[in-house]
């Protein structure tokens, strides 16, 4: 009985705020239908239409950074390299800690530099991939300079998760 018990304990993950629901990550139209993520939702779209970003493009962005969890959202848990909040930005690039850890400034500050990073690649797709891997190694890919980072797997990825949900041309 004892050893049902712990292997239990051992293969039970735990639960993610915000994420998981019975262990199955939500789909980004299931997130953005809870509403709890209408706030997110409302002013995300609202900042969509001031940049000319494309619509659900910068909120599904959000929702593959955060999940829109609570604690990532909010500044309260950093990735493992240091970014912050609901659009992981990194402060060394981005600003204080205050500013990415409110999601409202975050949403602005993410949308000028997808905007940015359009205007310079041409494409919503390398402004994305961009966005995810840094501007100097798409530009070095642009360039032929760099053969991985933005061209890599983990890139390609993060791309054709947010394509599938928002195809944009």
């Amino acid at each position: 009985m004892l050893a049902v018990a712990l292997m239990v304990a051992l293969t039970v993950k735990p639960r993610r705020p915000g994420v998981d629901s019975d262990d199955v990550v939500m789909s980004f139209k299931e997130a953005i239908a809870k509403p709890h993520n209408k706030v997110y939702v409302d002013h995300i779209r609202a900042v969509e239409k001031k940049w000319g970003i494309p619509e659900n493009l910068l909120l599904r962005l959000a929702y593959e950074e955060s999940r829109f969890r609570p604690d990532v959202v909010f500044g309260k848990k950093d990735s493992e390299k240091g970014a912050i909040g609901m659009f992981q930005m990194l402060p060394r690039f981005f600003g204080k800690r205050e500013t990415l850890a409110d999601w409202r400034k975050a949403a602005e500050l993410a949308a000028a530099y997808l905007v940015k990073m359009r205007r310079e690649f041409g494409k919503w797709e390398y402004a994305i991939k961009g966005y995810h891997c840094g501007e100097t190694d798409m530009r070095k890919m642009r360039n032929g300079v760099l053969k991985t980072g933005c061209a890599g797997p983990k890139t390609a990825d993060y791309w054709i998760k947010i394509s599938q949900d928002v195809p944009v041309l």
